[in-house]
Parts: structure tokens; sequence; C-alpha cells
């Protein structure tokens, strides 16, 4: 038998519906902007040269957003759940 992961006990759960939210929100946003200023994110490196990170990195901008985006409902979901009903709801839903 597999042991779990946090993650997929999370997804087996219903919890963390809304730092997935938030995070899936924020890698839009982040790949968003990094594909708009992605052609001005120019580094001369010495010997190669002059490197486009968004050229080399092209999905640097969802995984930075996707992260500032969960750990944003990650905070929002703890603080709901240490309120007295909301957590007490939370808890009796989500188990």
């Amino acid at each position: 038998m597999k042991e779990l992961s946090v993650n997929e006990i999370e997804t087996i759960s219903g919890a963390g519906f809304i730092k997935d939210g938030f995070s899936n929100l924020g890698g839009k946003i982040g790949d968003f902007a990094f594909k708009q200023f992605g052609e001005h994110m120019n580094v001369n490196v010495p010997i190669l040269g002059s490197i486009n990170i968004a050229t080399k990195f092209p999905g640097l901008g969802k995984d930075v957003g996707s992260q500032i985006g969960g750990s944003i409902g990650n905070k929002i979901e703890t603080n709901l759940s240490g309120l007295p009903i909301i957590g007490g709801l939370f808890k009796g839903i989500f188990g």
C-alpha cells in the first residue's frame, strides 16, 4: 500500500480549496506578468553573452506566482480555521 503525501491527503479530504484557488490565480497572474516583461529580462554572462531569462525559463512566472498565491491562500485558510464559528464549520465539513 502506498503512503500518501500531504498534497494527496489534502486533495482527498477536500482541504485546501482556498489555497488551490489562490495558487491557480497566482500562477495565471505570474505567467501573464512574466510574458509581458520577459523580453526585458536580459542578463549579461561573461562567457555566454546576453541571456534572456524568459527564454531560458519559460514557466518561471507561473511557478513563482503559484507559490506566492498558494502561500497567501494557506494563510487565509489558517486564519479562517482559527475563528470560532468558521473554523468549526470548516472542521465539520472537511473533517
